[in-house]
């Protein structure tokens, strides 16, 4: 049975994170981005709201720990 690999990457469309979903990609992720404005290289979107304060939005420390264990 394949492993699923899964990974959720937060500022998905800025420079570095937009970098960081082609390199997922290749490595066959499926990658999901939270960003302001959607990846259209991404597999999943989750599309923020201008108006969302840093609380409303998913936690940082949440991206890092996904990012840190798909990359060890």
């Amino acid at each position: 049975m394949a492993s699923s690999k899964n990974i959720l990457i937060y500022g998905g469309r800025g420079a570095l994170g937009a970098k960081l979903v082609e390199f997922f990609k290749s490595k066959q992720y499926k990658v999901t981005c939270v960003d302001f404005h959607q990846n259209e290289t991404a597999d999943v979107n989750i599309t923020l709201g201008p108006n969302l304060g840093l609380e409303q939005q998913v936690p940082r420390n949440y991206a890092f720990v996904l990012i840190t264990s798909a990359v060890n």
